[in-house]
């Protein structure tokens, strides 16, 4: 087989042509601007199983303890807690333990929105304990206030309550039903004055 120069030359052109077009186009095409890089880190989010937040004050006073078995950054503002247990510690002598399948917070909201199956039960040792079932409570556990605009079902030493609304201040036990008041109460659990 005979070998021409003239066909390789013919061949070393083109690849030298195809070269310089690709290195034209990679000078001429704009630079991808660094705000896309930015954009993209912003969707990276975080994931976290077994979780227990530990929440304390400015002097390091252990004050409440989120437990979550899953939490997902929803985005930059947003996590979202599942199967949610929230105590008070020993010192703060508040009884009362909050659960729920959800908890969202918002990192411009000082409380937490607790959503499906939401109970606070008080751990009272003396009597019954108290607990108040609803489908959504906003908590700030920092004050200790519990509220919602949705119905309650409360339950105290076997006696039931019903309301729409509710705001509880946990440390001092007190409650208020806001509307809807309904409730029953066994005949053993009232005392005459007579």
């Amino acid at each position: 087989m005979k070998i021409h120069l003239r066909d390789n030359l013919k061949l070393f052109s083109i690849a030298l042509m195809a070269i310089g077009t690709w290195l034209i186009n990679e000078k001429v095409q704009p630079k991808k601007p660094v705000m896309n890089e930015m954009v993209e880190a912003a969707k990276n989010r975080f994931y976290s199983k077994s979780t227990k937040i530990i929440n304390t004050d400015g002097s390091g006073t252990h004050l409440f303890t989120l437990d979550a078995d899953y939490v997902e950054q929803e985005s930059s503002e947003v996590i979202k807690f599942y199967d949610v247990t929230i105590s008070y510690s020993p010192q703060s002598k508040i009884r009362w333990v909050l659960k729920s399948d959800s908890a969202t917070k918002n990192r411009s909201d000082e409380y937490f929105i607790l959503e499906g199956n939401v109970s606070a039960s008080d751990m009272n040792e003396i009597s019954n304990s108290s607990v108040i079932k609803t489908d959504q409570l906003q908590i700030d556990p920092r004050t200790h206030t519990v509220k919602t605009d949705r119905t309650v079902d409360i339950t105290i030493d076997n006696n039931v309550l019903s309301a729409r609304g509710m705001l509880a201040i946990l440390n001092e036990n007190k409650l208020e039903l806001i509307s809807e008041i309904n409730g029953s109460f066994f005949k053993k659990n009232i005392v005459s004055t007579k």
